[in-house]
């Protein structure tokens, strides 16, 4: 239906949306929930690893494969928001429609599969298991993370 992103950000997808008959109400519970769940997480992360600034900065936004493109319109958003002055997203595999999409928003996408038919990004993998938040977590706890020049 959409996707959320730090400091409050919301991106519907209005299709997707009207699709599932949600009341107004249900589908506020339902973003009331996915917040909880984004703060927990960010709760986590930052615990460990504290929010980068972006103003001014290149923001690189890595995503291991886009369907819709609500998730990633959420992070550059976000990035925007933070004051990044580029905005750049890279992905194996996504919709040629949505790579239009996120061109109009983003400095430069890079994508180098966009196949038709789509279908779902688990298609275009032989192993696309999930990764849990606590992997996520740990593994960037243990990244070397090194001061800008």
């Amino acid at each position: 239906m959409g996707a959320i992103g730090e400091d409050g950000v919301v991106v519907v997808n209005d299709e997707v949306r009207r699709s599932t008959g949600l009341t107004e109400d249900e589908f506020a519970e339902v973003e009331r929930r996915e917040r909880g769940d984004l703060d927990r997480l960010l709760g986590s992360i930052r615990s460990t690893r504290p929010r980068h600034e972006l103003a001014g900065c290149c923001a690189i936004i890595v995503d291991d494969g886009i369907a819709t493109g609500a998730t990633v319109r959420a992070a550059i958003t976000v990035a925007r928001a933070n004051g990044a002055t580029v905005v750049v997203v890279a992905t194996p595999v996504a919709p040629a429609d949505v790579v239009v999409t996120l061109g109009s928003i983003a400095d430069v996408v890079v994508c180098l599969e966009q196949p038709d038919p789509f279908g779902s990004v688990g298609r275009w993998y032989r192993d696309f298991a999930a990764v849990g938040q606590a992997e996520v977590v740990e593994l960037l706890a243990g990244a070397i993370h090194r001061d800008r020049p």
